[in-house]
């Protein structure tokens, strides 16, 4: 799970069969008050790691564009 800026991410890393990485995660809002429908981010990268880093990247996009961050 990765948690950023009020949204949690639950995910799960695989392997495409191109090699490239993918963290494919289910984001919803970690404060029971917010109600946002779930929705999907993907991270990708050339290592499980990478993947996740954009993962996150992905979901800190997503709370800034949702308005949970300034």
């Amino acid at each position: 799970m990765v948690r950023t800026s009020g949204l949690l991410a639950e995910y799960t890393v695989g392997k495409a069969p191109s090699g490239e990485w993918f963290a494919y995660g289910s984001v919803r809002s970690e404060h029971d008050d917010v109600q946002y429908p779930a929705w999907t981010v993907v991270g990708t990268g050339l290592t499980p790691e990478a993947a996740e880093d954009g993962l996150r990247d992905r979901l800190e996009s997503e709370a800034r564009r949702v308005g949970v961050v300034g």
